[in-house]
């Protein structure tokens, strides 16, 4: 419709300036030709528009909710009962899930690869519960204005891709325990004041393999690679005497995408999962909360 509407346009401009005639003709088509590229600029170059404060939720997510969470609860506990009982419009579609289980390739290399995975989860696994400890009680003191400098580079020093620092919402900490050290079912109470997101970059090789066995290995090695980052950012924090306690796979009690969401390292996709501005969605994330003030981003 645009083009037969702008070739119209253009027979009527055509006809008009033949009507004129002399100079006048001369004049009336160069305004119409500018006026055309103004339009033309206008159509085809995005402006960029306000940036929005990004939404949060308008209450905490329990986190025995996550799919995560449900697989990992078995038949016969007595937390696969009280859930279901709980939650009964989600046991036909867990089920169905359940009964797929893994289909393994017959192939060498898939299946190598496969081992090379549970290796991975098996080591994030050991670090669970060295997620938290005591704290020292002789504070090393960093001034002020160059702690959050010197929180991203010991972050990267250990590991990090990106590091971000945020204010610590009660919409960023799950409501109950679903996975984790913890008791099921237990409530949260965190309180922290601030909140560093770290990222660990997929591979893009293995990422484009999907969905095939490669990205499964690669993503779960970049989940041992970001624990074991937090890990030792959350020892160090408590080492200078501050509260500090390390969010990775299995055992968190923040919900990492909108962390580090918050703390400026991308944004949520429609999958839910963080987009960065060079990695896209190729990163695996984990958080470490602590009582030490912090410059970060805080939104009203």
């Amino acid at each position: 419709r645009i083009g037969r509407s702008t070739g119209v346009l253009i027979m009527a401009v055509a006809a008009s300036a033949a009507l004129v005639g002399g100079k006048g003709s001369i004049i009336f088509t160069w305004i119409f030709t500018s006026l055309t590229a103004i339009l033309a600029f206008l159509f085809f170059v995005p402006i960029r528009g306000k940036q929005e404060t990004p939404q949060h939720p308008k209450k905490r997510y329990d986190e025995r909710e996550i799919m995560f969470a449900r697989m990992r609860m078995k038949p016969e506990s007595p937390q696969f009962e009280q859930y279901y009982n709980e939650h009964p419009d989600h046991k036909e579609i867990d089920d169905t899930i359940r009964a797929g289980g893994e289909r393994l390739s017959n192939k060498l290399h898939a299946q190598i690869m496969e081992i090379a995975t549970h290796a991975s989860f098996k080591a994030v696994g050991a670090l669970r519960n060295h997620v938290d400890g005591p704290v020292a009680e002789e504070k090393k003191e960093v001034p002020a204005e160059q702690r959050s400098t010197f929180i991203e580079g010991l972050a990267k020093h250990f590991g990090a891709l990106g590091v971000g620092i945020t204010e610590l919402r009660s919409e960023h900490i799950y409501s109950h325990i679903g996975r984790g050290a913890e008791m099921w079912g237990a409530e949260i109470k965190l309180n922290h004041t601030h909140a560093i997101a770290i990222t660990t970059e997929m591979r893009k090789e293995h990422v484009d393999t999907a969905p095939r066995q490669p990205i499964k290995a690669e993503s779960a090695v970049q989940y041992a690679n970001a624990g074991l980052t937090a890990v030792m950012l959350a020892e160090t924090l408590r080492g200078m005497g501050y509260e500090a306690r390390a969010h990775i796979d299995g055992n968190y009690q923040v919900i990492c995408t909108l962390v580090a969401r918050d703390a400026r390292l991308g944004e949520i996709g429609r999958h839910g999962l963080l987009i960065t501005p060079e990695q896209g969605p190729r990163v695996r994330i984990a958080v470490v909360t602590t009582n030490m003030p912090l410059e970060g981003y805080i939104y009203e």
